[in-house]
């Protein structure tokens, strides 16, 4: 209560204000994607298709315990989307997505903590799939990881299945039928699983990357039944992560992909549910004097109170939280804001929209950490 009196008494909302001593590209994309390598509906082109017509800019596949797509030489540029090549490892602890690692990469499936030690030791780096639902994530001992899923959209799917199958089948079929992008907002609107609260709680005690994945199969099993939606085109709709590079891709696979790992690895991206509408626009940073921190940074107090500053895209009913920790300390449902961080800590916006007459999560951030 007194950091929120501390803060109401500094609050300052201004108009505009520079936005980054450095200006970063923002590249949008999907990650978590199955194909027929492992369990998912589709092969690797229809997926590149289905990127294409969305316009993701990248998009990273994570087959079910195989890099043989990287080995058969399907990453690169197609088109004008980057596709990545991962894999989502089955372990005793969970499943963990494997990022970065090179194609004759070999791991131990029988120990969480070895299996992510190997990824560290290969230049990769992983998060946690899928955490708190479904197969959840059994040992919070182990270190080593980059961050954790905050949802997955298949989970959410998988849930709404469970709880209310006849309601999938009906509900959501009828409305798949009429208008796709209604149906998903139908499950994306009614499941939470806690992912965000766990995330919080661990950002009290170390920097921990969060963010959306899509989990993408185009396909949805109800009893024995299977189904081919939604389509990959219509997943990567619904759900996107937005990384900030320091330059534009430039075509070199090599380049590209190194833009977007460090991004991710770093936590300079932040998720949103495009299915409420594009996040375009968007930022939070962070400034001490000269110096400007974006998403994932660091940035030292010194002695000098570090400012906040938020901007959300106009004309829209918003309304934007900031977080320390796992503490809401803010909120407001104007779009540009500033306000001080007096005490050190991991800072985090969220932004709710107002859609089909609620309001509903849209943009979710990654910290940036006031040391």
């Amino acid at each position: 209560m007194l950091l929120a009196r501390v803060i109401s008494v500094l609050l300052v909302i201004l108009v505009a204000y520079p936005t980054s001593a450095q200006d970063y590209r923002v590249y949008r994309g999907c990650l978590h994607i199955h194909s027929t390598y492992s369990d998912g509906g589709g092969t690797i082109s229809q997926i590149v298709e289905a990127a294409q017509k969305v316009g993701l800019d990248y998009a990273i596949l994570t087959d079910h315990n195989t890099l043989k797509p990287l080995q058969d030489g399907h990453e690169g540029w197609h088109g004008n989307t980057l596709l990545l090549i991962g894999t989502e490892l089955s372990l005793p602890a969970g499943h963990y997505l494997a990022l970065n690692v090179p194609r004759d990469f070999v791991w131990d499936s029988s120990n969480t903590q070895r299996a992510i030690n190997q990824v560290n030791a290969v230049g990769g780096f992983g998060l946690l799939a899928h955490p708190i639902s479904r197969w959840r994530w059994k040992d919070w001992n182990v270190i080593g990881y980059t961050g954790m899923e905050l949802t997955n959209l298949s989970s959410l799917f998988h849930q709404e299945g469970t709880s209310q199958p006849l309601r999938l089948l009906t509900d959501f079929v009828r409305d798949y039928l009429s208008d796709s992008q209604r149906a998903m907002r139908r499950v994306m609107s009614t499941a939470s699983d806690g992912s965000l609260e766990r995330w919080a709680a661990i950002l009290k005690q170390r920097q921990t990357v969060g963010l959306g994945g899509v989990d993408a199969h185009a396909l949805i099993r109800v009893g024995r039944n299977v189904f081919h939606i939604p389509q990959y085109s219509e997943i990567f709709q619904a759900l996107q992560v937005h990384v900030l590079v320091p330059e534009a891709f430039n075509g070199d696979l090599e380049h590209d992909k190194r833009l977007v790992y460090s991004a991710l690895q770093n936590g300079r991206c932040y998720t949103a549910y495009t299915v409420w509408g594009d996040p375009t626009g968007f930022q939070f940073t962070a400034t001490r004097g000269e110096a400007t921190a974006v998403m994932g940074q660091p940035i030292s107090r010194e002695g000098w109170t570090v400012t906040l500053r938020v901007r959300v895209p106009s004309g829209l009913t918003t309304t934007t939280r900031i977080y320390l920790g796992d503490r809401r300390i803010f909120s407001t449902t104007l779009k540009n804001v500033t306000i001080p961080a007096p005490v050190s800590g991991a800072y985090r916006a969220e932004v709710d929209i107002r859609r089909e007459g609620r309001m509903v999560p849209w943009i979710i951030s990654n910290p940036i950490y006031v040391r």
